[in-house]
């Protein structure tokens, strides 16, 4: 299958590849299916701590050998997880697509978790924990995921605690892996300068070295939460607040209206929240719309950093203007002046092939599809301004979570 000059194929592991030729630096991601919500009980940041420590040693590699083969070359090499992927890519020159492909199958299938090097990484994830907390528009997000999820596996931090990471073992790193880092539970994506053909031979030569099992894995969803306002007294000299609600899930078609409508609200200098609470009233440095869609669920909040007196304004100005967007419908010129800058800046964003490229392994890894700039093109035309008013509606519906921080 094709889609915008991107080969998609299935190896005989259950690997799902999508691949492109391009003259360039090549790029090597592997997405997977695996993320903090599949965190085992008991060892909250587990994916976390695999992410990292995967890089400290394998059966054939150091940590320094793992790190120099990238970057003998100019390369690198780096990974990231969220609460439901954790995704390794590898950047070489031109004509370097082995030394890519081998260095993802190695940390990925091959890890020997090195008792010493876990210790070390201890420390280091303890460090980076600290970082967040010490920074209230961080921590406030990591806080607001455990109320909005309470009662799941998404709750929790990513990072997990001091006390959860301390616990942390080879065993259970090992068995994250075993039970998570499977073929079929993984997508390659990967753009090199050099023909389809030859870099499918590459992919198989490579990724087969990924043991074939089976996938364990359970994911239990959040149950609904009650509206709620929670207030942290932490001395700061400056309020920071989360207004949230839960919405659907990733597979429900409504995301597109809801991303416009998010883009509307939030994205950009000449979004409507940041006008009217920065440019026309002062009261806000930073005001910010967002969305989080996840397999069986989801939410969408807003963001602002205000002086303390100003807090219960912003949230005042913030209900008035979504339960007008609730009401009616907005007006056709407006919404189509909103949709062709939503169109343009989608477009520069995901203008370089690197992002191209992650973006579609991501995509096939949720969806088990991609879909071409077309068909999105299509999708997006087809959305209506009654589509955005039933968005903010449904936002409206249970009325809007607040944590703040002051």
């Amino acid at each position: 299958m094709t889609v915008d000059n991107f080969e998609i194929f299935t190896l005989p592991s259950g690997l799902q590849c999508v691949v492109r030729s391009f003259d360039g630096p090549c790029y090597c991601q592997l997405s997977i299916n695996a993320g903090s919500r599949d965190d085992f009980a008991g060892y909250d940041g587990l994916a976390h701590f695999v992410e990292h420590t995967v890089f400290r040693g394998t059966e054939r590699r150091s940590g320094w050998q793992i790190n120099s083969r990238a970057e003998d070359v100019g390369g690198a090499l780096n990974a990231y997880t969220s609460r439901e992927t954790t995704v390794y890519y590898a950047i070489t020159p031109t004509g370097q697509l082995p030394r890519a492909l081998d260095l993802l199958a190695d940390i990925v299938g091959h890890p020997s978790f090195p008792a010493v090097e876990l210790d070390r990484e201890k420390g280091i994830i303890h460090e980076e924990i600290k970082s967040d907390l010490d920074a209230p528009d961080e921590a406030i997000f990591d806080e607001m995921a455990d109320l909005m999820y309470a009662g799941s596996r998404l709750s929790h931090n990513i990072l997990g605690t001091y006390q959860s990471v301390e616990g942390m073992t080879r065993d259970c790193a090992a068995e994250f892996v075993r039970n998570l880092y499977t073929p079929s539970n993984m997508v390659l994506s990967c753009v090199a300068d050099m023909p389809v053909a030859k870099m499918r031979r590459l992919i198989e030569r490579y990724m087969n070295a990924i043991e074939v099992r089976p996938t364990i894995q359970k994911r239990i969803q959040a149950p609904p939460v009650e509206r709620f306002e929670e207030i942290r007294d932490k001395g700061l000299s400056q309020c920071h607040t989360i207004m949230a609600t839960r919405i659907f899930d990733c597979f429900d078609t409504r995301r597109y209206p809801m991303n416009l409508l998010r883009y509307y609200l939030g994205s950009g200098m000449n979004a409507l929240l940041f006008r009217e609470l920065r440019e026309k009233r002062g009261y806000v440095y930073n005001v910010e719309a967002a969305n989080n869609f996840y397999t069986d669920c989801g939410s969408f909040s807003i963001y602002f950093g205000s002086a303390h007196e100003n807090e219960a304004k912003c949230r005042r100005l913030i209900n008035n203007l979504l339960s007008h967007l609730a009401e009616s419908p907005m007006k056709p010129t407006v919404f189509e002046r909103l949709r062709r800058n939503f169109s343009g800046r989608r477009e520069i964003l995901n203008s370089a092939i690197n992002k191209r490229t992650g973006n579609a392994g991501r995509e096939l890894l949720r969806y088990g599809s991609v879909s071409s700039r077309e068909q999105i093109a299509e999708i997006i035309g087809a959305i209506t301004p009654e589509d955005l008013r039933a968005c903010a509606e449904e936002i409206m519906k249970h009325g809007l979570s607040t944590l703040i921080y002051r």
